[in-house]
């Protein structure tokens, strides 16, 4: 085959697939576009860890959405009964009017940027671990004798659990190292002290 022919199926060959990743980019921003613009309801079981992960993971992405509790079956019954659904698993997601598939609200968290911002205006140190652990328990003991302000979370308890899960999931943290750390909005999987400190108080050390 001349060398030119080969060359000019290349650039074809290259442009087409340039072309469709950009489609396919499209495609994400839009998707992102009709959930942060659309009228979006969560609905569960309140309290329930599931749930509240779904919402801590859409408000990570700058949704705000409302929430309405499913907290015994004849709900339930009601709401599947009001979008023809023959089974329904919660926690449900309604975009616009419609209710979304698990696997469609998972795709479209994919196409949206998380942002993780501190989770109150001045610094903190929050540890975050399962109780009992005797790794967490040991770096708490070593974060409070160098004078940082650490605080415990036991993700067991629902609403802990889901603030860092999402978060985690923001920074691509497939699986937790216990404790992880979060400092001023900094994720940090079993930190040193030294390394708390200093994005506890950078310049410091």
């Amino acid at each position: 085959m001349p060398y030119r022919l080969i060359t000019f199926l290349l650039v074809v060959f290259i442009g087409y697939k340039g072309y469709g990743l950009y489609q396919a980019e499209d495609a994400r921003k839009a998707g992102a576009e009709i959930v942060l613009k659309g009228r979006v309801t969560v609905y569960g079981a309140k309290n329930e860890s599931s749930t509240l992960l779904l919402m801590e993971k859409l408000r990570l992405r700058g949704v705000r959405p409302e929430f309405r509790p499913i907290d015994d079956q004849g709900a339930a019954t009601e709401l599947a009964r009001r979008f023809r659904k023959a089974v329904l698993t919660l926690p449900s997601l309604e975009l616009n009017g419609d209710l979304l598939t698990t696997e469609k609200v998972n795709l479209l968290l994919q196409t949206m940027t998380a942002h993780i911002q501190p989770l109150k205006s001045e610094p903190y140190v929050y540890v975050y671990g399962p109780n009992p652990c005797s790794k967490t328990s040991r770096k708490l003991e070593e974060y409070r004798m160098k004078g940082l302000p650490a605080e415990y979370r036991n993700v067991n308890d629902p609403v802990y659990g889901a603030e860092i899960m999402s978060r985690m999931d923001a920074v691509k943290l497939a699986k937790p190292d216990w404790p992880l750390v979060d400092v001023n909005g900094k994720i940090m999987a079993a930190p040193t002290a030294v390394e708390v400190l200093a994005a506890y108080k950078p310049g410091d050390i």
